[in-house]
């Protein structure tokens, strides 16, 4: 129990001063809190956390190297059925507890609260909302570690109709934010649930275990609806978009700097409130939004045990790093790859129309993504917005470092900004699945080995290509060589050994029947390694691969498109009227290196609306917001790159309003 414990004793057999402190503590925590400790037992869930992630340091972790905050929360329930709330950090004296758990459409809910009382203080001010329970924190709270609260709930069944009318009112509070900005509401999995109240309703009349039942479907139906109802941000669907970040932020990385130490300084070009750190090592700088670590400039916000080195006119709850921008109406994506990314608790990357509060840019900002679903994984993380007209935004990473990890920080190595002309993205439909069966992960032929690194896809037409590989199987198609099998074209010092057809016409196809209509067509590709002639494509027929450039309906070289695993880049086409297309992938590999290939982890396929002419070209169409000296559409108004000879035959506007046929 001592050795459990790390309470050692001196050789005398006494034990170090420390130690009886420690335990003098314990001590004197378990006389007011034992209550929630002995004979209680877990409930309905370990705890909550403000961030989403509960912070534990059994299993490996060190105590030590988590800081908690209030809003970090542990229960047990007692033998009376008293649920008991432990803070694993001491809240503020009058600030709000809120306990999410405990809200009234929460999916442990289990009755009213009908008291709380702060254990070693009396009973607390609390109301039941319908997020959560709001417990109002008392001036005369003596805690030093961990606070416990004790609630009373009344367990009596609910009645439909009332929990209706909460959801109904829950409703009314999200539908006024529904958009398919990032961080908001979607419309069309706002509406599913609104459908589910409906359906609820019906049931009014309806026998006690019906209606027993619909309150179980519904608190499901919201609980599903707040972990996937609210639009996600990530890596960018950038499909359409140009790229816009030089023109708006000045700069994509290594950031430029003023007031530089040897690691630490101040950023040229965007502002920093609320944040200034000097170091003790006065030749390091101060900490103010750049820090150098990595050899070069990132933006850079945190505190590594040196918060107390913060003036105190700084308040360090709204530290954030922006720039004010003046955009026009358009579809937006903001996003950045992360150098480090540690212990993060309340943080966003987001936009609004003017800097916000920490603690209200979950309800302000037009779009915003909580820094803590990021990573440092060298992908570009962000957010997606609307704007329906032009106007001045802020666009922003902030963080309340005021609390949280003693250790905790973000450096941000490259941004991006991307922009459409439409305002309205959303009316692609994404047919992959639909046409082409599978988006990645691609399966292979029945009865065919899942072994082994080669095989061949159960949904693609594999053709002039087919090398033996010993163990590894028959190059045929498909590669799992990064763990999960990819679509591939490749030579590797073996093109001899191809049993099959003709390398020079090497392919992996679908063929698929589409109505008239704009549709695209890309993937995002694993691996894309010395290809001299090969692309992927769309055809009326099968050509042999000398003649994609000229005659397919649209194609575009693999060798161009990156291997980023997460970009996609493909090809834009229009059909007049219903017919077969060929879609894929062809390339010669009878010629060019010895090694040689592409390895396609993802596809997608989008329709794109009708196929409309010349006379839905609108202005804005034909220019980037700052006038990009190459940028092309096709007639429908749609961008479709900046090299024409990248693109199939047809007729194209340039920026300048400049008719070319091609």
């Amino acid at each position: 129990g001592n050795a459990a414990l790390n309470i050692p004793m001196k050789p005398d057999g006494s034990l170090e001063n420390a130690c009886v402190t420690m335990l003098e503590n314990v001590g004197k925590w378990m006389d007011i809190n034992g209550q929630a400790v002995y004979g209680s037992k877990a409930w309905k869930t370990l705890g909550e956390s403000a961030t989403g992630t509960i912070n534990t340091f059994y299993g490996g972790g060190v105590a030590g190297d988590i800081s908690y905050s209030p809003q970090e929360l542990r229960f047990t329930e007692g033998a009376d059925g008293t649920i008991y709330a432990f803070t694993m950090a001491v809240p503020t004296a009058g600030s709000t507890l809120r306990i999410q758990s405990l809200g009234r459409i929460s999916e442990h809910y289990c009755g009213i609260v009908q008291k709380v009382t702060l254990l070693g203080y009396g009973d607390v001010e609390f109301e039941n909302e319908l997020d959560a329970l709001a417990i109002q924190v008392p001036s005369g709270i003596s805690s030093v570690t961990s606070a416990v609260f004790a609630i009373t709930v009344d367990a009596t069944p609910e009645k439909l109709e009332d929990v209706i009318q909460l959801y109904e009112e829950k409703l009314g509070e999200v539908l006024p934010l529904a958009s398919y900005n990032t961080g908001k509401p979607n419309p069309v999995k706002l509406a599913a649930f609104a459908q589910k109240i409906e359906e609820a309703r019906a049931l009014l009349a309806a026998s006690e275990e019906e209606q027993a039942a619909a309150i179980v479907s519904l608190r499901t139906a919201y609980a599903i609806f707040n972990e996937s109802g609210y639009n996600q941000g990530g890596t960018p669907d950038d499909i359409g978009m140009t790229d816009i970040t030089l023109e708006y932020l000045v700069e994509k990385n290594n950031f430029a700097a003023t007031e530089m130490g040897s690691r630490f300084g101040k950023p040229v070009n965007w502002t920093v409130e609320n944040y200034s750190i000097p170091q003790k090592d006065a030749s390091r700088g101060t900490k103010n939004g750049i820090d150098n670590y990595p050899g070069r400039n990132t933006l850079m916000m945190g505190k590594w045990g040196d918060e107390d080195a913060t003036p105190t006119s700084t308040d360090m709850t709204n530290a954030r790093i922006y720039r004010k921008v003046h955009l026009p109406a358009g579809h937006y994506y903001f996003g950045a790859t992360f150098n480090a990314h540690y212990n993060l608790g309340t943080s966003y990357i987001y936009v609004a129309s003017e800097p916000l509060a920490t603690s209200t840019i979950s309800s302000k900002a037009i779009a915003k993504l909580p820094m803590s679903s990021c990573s440092n994984d060298g992908r570009f993380y962000g957010i997606t917005f609307d704007l329906d007209a032009e106007r001045d935004v802020v666009i922003a990473f902030q963080a309340n470092m005021q609390g949280g990890n003693a250790n905790q920080e973000f450096r941000i190595d490259e941004v991006k900004l991307l922009y459409s002309t439409s305002a309205d993205n959303h009316t692609q439909t994404d047919i992959t699945k639909d046409k082409l069966l599978q988006a990645s992960g691609f399966s292979r032929k029945a009865g065919q080995s899942t072994s082994t690194r080669y095989g061949t896809p159960r949904n693609w037409t594999v053709e002039n290509y087919k090398i033996p590989a010993g163990g590894d199987g028959t190059r045929n198609g498909l590669d799992r060589y990064p763990g999960y099998d990819c679509l591939t074209l490749g030579v590797w010092d073996d093109r001899h050994n191809n049993t099959e057809g003709n390398l020079a016409n090497a392919r992996v196809y679908r063929k698929v029947n589409l109505d008239a209509g704009q549709y695209y067509f890309g993937a995002a590709y694993e691996a894309n390694y010395q290809l001299s002639q090969a692309y992927i494509f769309a055809a009326s027929q099968m050509l042999d691969t000398k003649d994609i450039p000229t005659q397919s309906i649209a194609f575009d070289p693999i060798a161009d498109a990156g291997r980023d695993n997460t970009t996609f880049r493909g090809i834009y086409f229009n059909l007049d009227e219903p017919q077969d297309v060929v879609l894929g992938f062809q390339a010669d590999l009878s010629s060019g290196a010895a090694e040689q290939e592409f390895r396609a982890s993802k596809v997608k396929f989008l329709y794109l609306g009708a196929a409309t002419g010349i006379d839905n070209v609108s202005s804005s169409s034909l220019s980037s917001p700052q006038q990009a000296s190459n940028r092309i559409v096709n007639l429908s108004g749609q961008f479709v790159g900046t090299d024409l000879n990248k693109l199939a035959h047809g007729i194209y506007i340039r920026h300048n309003k400049k008719l070319v046929i091609k």
